[in-house]
C-alpha cells in the first residue's frame, strides 16, 4: 500500500466516523425529543383531567390550547432534526457504497435497503407525524370541549 493510498484509507474512515457521529448524535436527538413530547403530553394531560374533575373549565381550555400548540413546535422541531439526520444518512450512503463495491458484498448498503419501509405507516417520520397531529388535534378537541361546558355554565349561569 502506498503512501497515497494509506492517506486516501485514512480520510475514507475519518469521513465515515464524522458522518456516524453526526447521524447518532441528530438520531438519538430525535427520539429524545419524541421522549420529552410524551412527557409533555402526560403531565399536560393529566393537567388538562384534574382541571376538569375540579370544574377549572378555563384552566382546561388553557392547557387545551398550550397541549396543541407544543405539539406543533415539536412537530416542526422534528422536521428539523429529520434533516440533520438525513444529512448524516447521505454520507454514510456514499461510504456503504464504496464499502459493498470494495468488498463486493451489496448488503453493506444498508440505507439504501432500509429506505423505503416494508410495511406503511411505519417510518419514524410516520409514527412521530402521526402522534403530533393526533395530540395537536386532541388538545384542541379538549379546549373546545372545556370552553363550550364554560360557555354553557356562563349562559345558564351556572
Amino acid at each position: 500500500m502506498t503512501a497515497d493510498d494509506e492517506q486516501k484509507r485514512v480520510r475514507d474512515q475519518a469521513a465515515l466516523e464524522h458522518a456516524w457521529q453526526w447521524f447518532a448524535l441528530h438520531a438519538r436527538q430525535r427520539m429524545q425529543c419524541v421522549n420529552f413530547f410524551l412527557v409533555a403530553v402526560a403531565f399536560l394531560a393529566a393537567a388538562f383531567v384534574t382541571a376538569l374533575k375540579d370544574k377549572h373549565y378555563a384552566v382546561a381550555m388553557g392547557v387545551g390550547l398550550l397541549g396543541a400548540w407544543l405539539s406543533w413546535w415539536f412537530h416542526r422541531l422534528d422536521l428539523r432534526t429529520k434533516e440533520l439526520v438525513e444529512a448524516g444518512q447521505a454520507v454514510l450512503r456514499h461510504s456503504q457504497r464504496r464499502l459493498a463495491t470494495q468488498t463486493g458484498i451489496e448488503e453493506l448498503e444498508i440505507l439504501k435497503r432500509v429506505e423505503r419501509p416494508g410495511r406503511c405507516w411505519t417510518s419514524y417520520s410516520d409514527v412521530i407525524r402521526v402522534l403530533h397531529w393526533t395530540t395537536l388535534v386532541a388538545f384542541l378537541g379538549g379546549a373546545a370541549y372545556a370552553a363550550g361546558v364554560r360557555l354553557c355554565l356562563v349562559t345558564l349561569g351556572g
